[in-house]
């Protein structure tokens, strides 16, 4: 997909991708582990929403929040 369709395809069809649904999977796995480390650390205190995030190149991201 070149960089002009990235910005013109509909944010719902880019997250049906499967390279993007794998690579949003994989931010929200890291994304866990990291919670659950600042978690330990804090004494759960922190209340901080994450996102996952992926970069389609320089054109676009799609972010995703994570439940």
């Amino acid at each position: 997909m070149s960089g002009e369709d990235v910005k013109k395809t509909p944010r719902a069809e880019l997250m049906a991708l499967e390279e993007v649904k794998d690579a949003l999977e994989q931010a929200e796995a890291q994304l866990v582990a990291y919670r659950d480390v600042l978690a330990r650390r804090q004494g759960g205190v922190l209340k901080l929403r994450a996102y996952a995030v992926v970069a389609l190149g320089f054109e676009r991201l799609v972010v995703r929040p994570l439940a």
